[in-house]
């Protein structure tokens, strides 16, 4: 199986209700995986809907060149990104990995990324990506999944007012208690936390560049200078 070193991520807001569209094949190669998923939940809309205002473009790659090429052809291969009110595009390389997810292989979970970047400093920006997953099966406890998203809830509400944050899916404190709870309470099959570097940054995200910052930051901000 091929191993994923780098991330291609692309966010897309609009301003109205939308539905999920398709990628066209653009010829990337070293690319295992990439898939669109809506923000159902921000919308306030039933996930089967698929129906959002914001939908994220998910891509892991072979290798940087794989990822880069993506990004290229971005507009080829989503051709609705073009009627976004805003959208946002990076190349990552993760830094930091743990927990399992099953992107590369449905039927067999594990760790996404084995090679490694350097950790860079507490100051320098980067981007945290978690993933939660339930295995489909018979009498499915549908329940846990409904309280794990109470949790995701919670942690949206409480970053609403943190001073530079870009995204409610992501916070410090709130953050690592919900996934405290839901390891303990076992509400999900599966987690993965993959904190990343951004080698490319394009766009902007509710007005600005999410990687563009006009002071340095006091350690006490830099969490809220991630982007999920």
């Amino acid at each position: 199986m091929s191993e994923a070193r780098f991330i291609s991520l692309q966010l897309a807001r609009f301003d109205m209700l939308r539905a999920l569209c398709g990628l066209r094949d653009v010829g990337v190669t070293g690319m295992p995986f990439c898939s669109i998923a809506a923000d159902s939940r921000g919308a306030g809309t039933e996930p089967v809907s698929q129906l959002a205002f914001v939908f994220l473009i998910f891509g892991l790659h072979e290798h940087a060149a794989s990822a880069n090429q993506f990004l290229d052809a971005r507009f080829e291969a989503a051709p609705w990104l073009r009627h976004a009110l805003e959208s946002w595009s990076a190349v990552l390389e993760p830094t930091r990995h743990k927990g399992e997810a099953n992107f590369l292989n449905r039927e067999a979970p594990g760790p996404l990324f084995e090679t490694l970047a350097p950790e860079l400093p507490d100051s320098a920006p980067f981007v945290a990506i978690t993933s939660a997953g339930w295995n489909n099966t018979e009498g499915t406890n549908k329940k846990r999944i409904s309280e794990f998203s109470i949790g995701v809830l919670a942690v949206r509400a409480a970053m609403t007012a943190v001073d530079g944050m870009h995204s409610h899916l992501y916070g410090p404190g709130v953050h690592r208690h919900q996934m405290e709870r839901q390891r303990t309470r076992n509400l999900s099959d599966r987690t993965s936390f993959t904190r990343c570097t951004v080698l490319r940054s394009e766009g902007a995200w509710y007005g600005r560049d999410p990687m563009a910052w006009p002071d340095p930051p006091s350690s006490s901000t830099t969490a809220a200078r991630s982007f999920s």
